[in-house]
């Protein structure tokens, strides 16, 4: 809940951030967990505001010139609505597929910054940056030393956590666990 995931079709992952090919016609097929509600997926200079229901897939398209553009949830859908932003990068379309090539060669290899991402969009905005809690409890190398509790608790959810990443594989719980213990470490 509260962050945009992003899967392209050579399974490469992406938090938050969306990096497209200038001047293709790009197809987004939308949807949300079954246990998630109702989002808008809305970047308004590229196009018009998509729902994304649990469940079910909406699809939109866009085709944009080399920049920067920003969206939001446009659905308010929970407590930390405001914080669900989404930044679509469009770049040369020859400087993204090599982009795409060597992110995928760096996350099957464990060389990129993906568990990072994860934590930054989908972790930070209820535990905090530092992890020291906002509206989730803090997080030190103690709350996160156990990989196997980690997955557990973000793929079940537990109290008043939702189950962020219920449909996330292994490569992507790896990711985000080995960050933590480093992030973490020492705290």
């Amino acid at each position: 809940q509260f962050y945009w995931q992003y899967r392209y079709p050579n399974g490469v992952i992406a938090i938050d951030t969306l990096r497209a090919p200038a001047d293709r016609f790009v197809e987004l097929e939308l949807t949300a967990p079954e246990s998630d509600v109702i989002h808008s997926y809305w970047v308004p200079n590229l196009f018009a505001k998509v729902d994304t229901i649990p469940g079910q897939t909406t699809e939109t398209s866009f085709r944009g010139p080399v920049g920067t553009y920003h969206g939001q949830c446009a659905e308010f859908c929970g407590i930390q609505h405001a914080e669900m932003f989404a930044t679509i990068e469009v770049m040369e379309a020859d400087e993204f597929d090599t982009w795409l090539t060597e992110e995928a060669r760096r996350q099957e290899s464990r060389e990129s910054v993906l568990g990072e991402q994860i934590f930054d969009g989908a972790c930070a905005k209820c535990h905090g940056e530092q992890g020291q809690g906002l509206i989730g409890p803090g997080l030190s190398a103690g709350t996160v030393a156990n990989a196997a509790v980690v997955a557990e608790i973000v793929r079940n959810g537990r109290g008043k956590m939702p189950a962020i990443g219920e449909e996330w594989d292994d490569r992507q719980m790896k990711a985000l666990t080995d960050h933590l213990k480093e992030r973490f470490r020492g705290n």
